[in-house]
């Protein structure tokens, strides 16, 4: 979604060009900001029965590649992860 904001907003950066009617461009120095990516926390609960990924899936959220194996998770388990997003 950001990466369609800013190709969106970035057209009417050139010199000469303009923005959209009704939109403005984005600042240089925000769309510099942005491009290094955004640091944030958040809190997530993943629930459902057995067997049916919710490992896989937090997983893939911390941007580890898809596990084909099945080990299955018998606990309850936190875990703190610090997660950047290029946007």
């Amino acid at each position: 979604m950001f990466s369609a904001l800013k190709r969106l907003t970035s057209k009417g950066d050139a010199p000469g060009g303009s923005a959209r009617p009704g939109h403005q461009a984005m600042a240089h120095s925000l769309q510099k900001k942005f491009s290094r990516g955004v640091q944030y926390n958040m809190k997530i609960i993943i629930k459902g029965d057995q067997n049916v990924g919710k490992t896989c899936l937090f997983h893939r959220l911390q941007g580890h590649s898809f596990m084909e194996d099945y080990i299955p998770t018998e606990e309850i388990q936190v875990e703190l992860m610090e997660h950047g997003s290029e946007i």
